[in-house]
């Protein structure tokens, strides 16, 4: 992995909070919270990785606008950001990869991981943006894909959990049946599907 392939993530993550009031208040969100401009923009990467916005406009697409009907508590909205983050954001699809359900870890790791083709400054950006969205969204713990563990030393460490348990292979056929979710709203990567292995979202 390179610096250039992760061009469009940069330093924030994502929140079910900026999710939220995005889903109910479009653009005129940034204007009524703390949010900054950097945070804004960078929750617009996240939410067009998820395949939920409208890449020009930046609106919410189909997908988005049939999920923000079901509503964010459901944990199958967030399997199904998941696995389109999975198959079309280069950190979460390196994640899936290079990170096997059960492993234990900590960002260093992570850091460490991610090798020095990419400097670590921002390496260190990339992964601390990752956690963030792992810890302020139900992706990393109702989804266990990046679970905070008791902290034990300096570093607090984190365990990657099975996504394919049946609770939530039920969530998410119930959103796909629901939604009326389509195979060109789920799970499409960027650019030469063909060139990539697909991931594993959990």
């Amino acid at each position: 992995m390179t610096s250039t392939s992760m061009v469009r993530l940069k330093r924030f993550g994502l929140t079910k909070t900026g999710v939220d009031g995005f889903m109910e208040y479009g653009s005129d969100w940034i204007s009524q919270n703390s949010m900054t401009e950097a945070e804004y923009d960078d929750m617009l990467s996240w939410m067009e990785d998820a395949n939920l916005l409208d890449s020009k406009s930046k609106s919410l697409n189909t997908l988005g606008k049939k999920l923000r009907v079901l509503g964010l508590h459901h944990a199958a909205i967030w399997a199904t950001i998941w696995t389109n983050l999975a198959f079309r954001n280069d950190l979460c699809r390196w994640y899936c990869h290079h990170v096997k359900p059960g492993e234990i870890f900590c960002e260093q790791d992570l850091i460490f991981l991610l090798g020095n083709n990419i400097p670590i400054e921002e390496r260190t950006a990339y992964v601390h943006s990752f956690c963030q969205t792992m810890e302020q969204t139900p992706i990393g713990i109702r989804l266990g894909q990046c679970v905070a563990l008791a902290k034990t030393g300096k570093a607090l460490p984190y365990q990657r959990r099975s996504l394919l348990d049946t609770e939530t292979k039920n969530h998410f056929m119930y959103t796909t049946r629901h939604c009326d979710l389509h195979e060109t709203e789920v799970a499409q990567p960027r650019g030469d599907a063909s060139a990539r292995p697909h991931p594993k979202p959990g």
